[in-house]
């Protein structure tokens, strides 16, 4: 990431900004529905250009940090099918992106125990399956992806998703 304008998606924290600066991001654009979650560590930094209060399809594509050349995503209580769509007008061509995927968000009610887990590995597989087809319908190349090292709220497995845009959408496959 190194000297790379980044843009953090549901920043709340920090948690992905700050990882992003470590690794030697020029610039990271934190923007968060919420408002005063930001570590003040990050809110001071003068790499970190903060927009709480801000819905991502609200964000205009001229704003400060933008085209990114490398974005993070981790929403909750919206599907990713929201997000992706808005991701070719706030990146550069070939940007490269990593999505936390969030079966809980993703499968519909009927797949959540009465926790709100989804255990069924089969549903798990089956939305990750469709967010990298819906993501290549988008434009981008499904590179890799995994568990999260990291358990999700209430104990559900959730993924990492790494991304590359296509400079053509048309050019995608699934």
């Amino acid at each position: 990431l190194k000297g790379l304008r980044c843009l953090d998606i549901g920043a709340s924290t920090g948690g992905f900004t700050d990882c992003m600066l470590q690794n030697g991001a020029a610039s990271v654009l934190a923007v968060d529905v919420g408002h005063d979650q930001l570590a003040d560590v990050l809110r001071s930094d003068p790499r970190v250009i903060v927009r709480e209060g801000t819905d991502l399809r609200d964000l205009p594509p001229e704003s400060d940090g933008l085209p990114a050349e490398f974005a993070s995503c981790d929403v909750s209580f919206i599907s990713l099918k929201q997000i992706i769509p808005l991701l070719p007008a706030l990146l550069t061509d070939s940007a490269q992106a990593i999505l936390l995927v969030k079966p809980q968000f993703e499968a519909g009610r009927q797949a959540l125990n009465k926790n709100g887990i989804v255990r069924d590995e089969k549903v798990r597989q089956q939305v990750l399956r469709d967010i990298r087809n819906f993501a290549a319908l988008h434009g981008f190349i499904p590179l890799h992806d995994c568990p999260s090292p990291i358990q999700g709220g209430s104990g559900n497995t959730e993924y990492l998703l790494h991304l590359q845009l296509r400079q053509t959408p048309d050019e995608a496959h699934l």
